[in-house]
């Protein structure tokens, strides 16, 4: 399994990580926040499985999570897609 996560605040994180490590507790993490980072791409097949946490802004993703998750291909991969937000509706950010 695969956890990756867009969390400028760490809430997002901490939120992807409970959930994550509680499916597989061996679970490999991959920060997309930080832009200073070499952002390495990913290409994940059938018998991996990808779980993507980001925050909604607005009722919005970030373009710029956006952006970097257009790294990551899955193969026929199961994905399990959290978004995590405040105070307001998450919207449509799930599409």
């Amino acid at each position: 399994m695969y956890i990756v996560y867009f969390s400028p605040t760490g809430g997002t994180r901490k939120a992807a990580y409970i959930i994550g490590k509680e499916i597989d507790p061996q679970a490999t993490e991959i920060d997309i926040t930080d832009h200073t980072r070499q952002q390495n791409s990913y290409d994940l097949n059938g018998e991996d499985t990808l779980l993507v946490a980001v925050p909604v802004y607005g009722g919005r993703v970030p373009s710029v999570a956006i952006d970097r998750l257009k790294r990551i291909t899955g193969h026929n991969t199961p994905a399990i897609l959290v978004v995590v937000y405040g105070n307001r509706d998450y919207d449509d950010a799930l599409l």
